[in-house]
């Protein structure tokens, strides 16, 4: 069997769906499954920020025509599987139509609950038309899949709820492996805030938080890796954008990851990839309260005996300072499981794809 991951964009931006398109061709590859990727790598399709309105809404359009037309080129191969990545949104509902049409089998990876997320940005009416039809539209698209793949907790959200017994979580996970050999010791503590600052981050719920860890004497140092803290606090530090691959390194030097996410229902079900990559350099995470984050939770408690997260509903900065300093070896029992590629290894081991689409062909 031919196995190609399709996504509607380019893979070699250093982004996050580099990393998860780009794991999963290694991961199916060293599996001994045939599998390449169909993206858009051409730069006058690509869209840049810096383009114009009108510029970036044809490149959108031309290249989503462009890329069915990739699609439809490996339609011939009889035996053959494609694995639709979304977002991009409207061109997965597409691709996975066309699937539909041609018959040919396809799993719909959802990294982005769309079109949520459209009314959630505050884009479209929750009860507008085009909601409707794009909802309708995507459960159709997911009824007729041979599996859902979903990266978070989406299965806990209403659209995906009927959809419920074939779906399954592959979690994103950290980039790379971490040398725990330069995990470092602090005596008091290094804070670190890694990524951007998005839509869907609380700024609100971060300054509260950045300025009570200024006010405390156990806080070294707040370290911001990727978007920029206007803060002219001689704690705060700003390291800007740096390579995927080295984040586990550049997080040995500290002790605490920041994460703190809006109210809406897509950020209750989401684990930030940060958290993995904190999680993975052995530091504790101070967040706030979520739906994914508590089952999350009670995974690494059965894992390790305790939990590796400070929710700011549960206790305050200095009750969460002192029980680091009480209990802060349990962190050096955290281990390399929180990687990208052992998630998708285990999705493949359990034979949901090999037992069903492999050897009974």
């Amino acid at each position: 069997m031919k196995i190609y991951l399709c996504v509607a964009s380019s893979i070699e931006k250093k982004n996050a769906i580099e990393a998860r398109i780009k794991t999963w061709l290694s991961c199916l590859n060293d599996h001994g499954l045939s599998t390449s990727v169909i993206s858009l790598e051409n730069k006058l399709l690509v869209e840049d920020s810096n383009d114009s309105l009108i510029k970036r809404a044809f490149k959108t359009i031309f290249s989503a025509i462009y890329f069915q037309l990739l699609i439809i080129k490996k339609f011939h191969i009889k035996d053959s599987l494609f694995i639709i990545s979304s977002p991009p949104f409207l061109p997965a509902m597409i691709s996975a139509m066309l699937c539909i049409l041609f018959r040919k089998k396809y799993f719909f990876e959802v990294r982005d609950p769309y079109p949520r997320v459209f009314w959630e940005l505050g884009l479209f009416k929750r009860d507008s038309l085009i909601i409707k039809i794009l909802h309708r539209l995507e459960s159709y698209v997911l009824r007729k899949a041979s599996a859902i793949i979903i990266t978070d907790f989406f299965n806990l959200l209403d659209e995906f709820k009927a959809h419920s017994e074939n779906i399954s979580i592959v979690h994103n996970g950290a980039f790379s492996r971490f040398d725990k050999n330069k995990r470092l010791i602090n005596k008091n503590f290094k804070v670190c805030h890694l990524g951007r600052m998005g839509k869907f981050q609380n700024p609100m719920m971060l300054d509260s938080q950045i300025d009570e860890m200024i006010k405390s004497e156990s806080i070294d140092s707040i370290s911001f890796i990727g978007d920029v803290y206007n803060d002219d606090n001689k704690k705060i530090k700003n390291f800007g954008r740096i390579k995927p691959e080295t984040v586990q390194e550049n997080l040995a030097s500290f002790d605490i990851g920041l994460s703190f996410r809006s109210k809406d229902e897509s950020s209750d079900v989401n684990i930030p990839i940060r958290i993995y990559e904190y999680l993975n350099a052995g530091m504790s995470i101070r967040t706030n309260n979520s739906s994914a984050l508590r089952v999350y939770e009670e995974e690494l408690k059965e894992t390790y005996g305790f939990s590796p997260f400070s929710f700011i509903e549960d206790e305050s900065i200095s009750e969460f300072v002192k029980r680091l300093k009480e209990d802060g070896d349990d962190y050096k029992l955290l281990t390399n499981n929180f990687l990208r590629y052992n998630n998708m290894r285990k999705f493949i081991h359990s034979n949901h794809l090999i037992k069903k689409y492999i050897n009974n062909k």
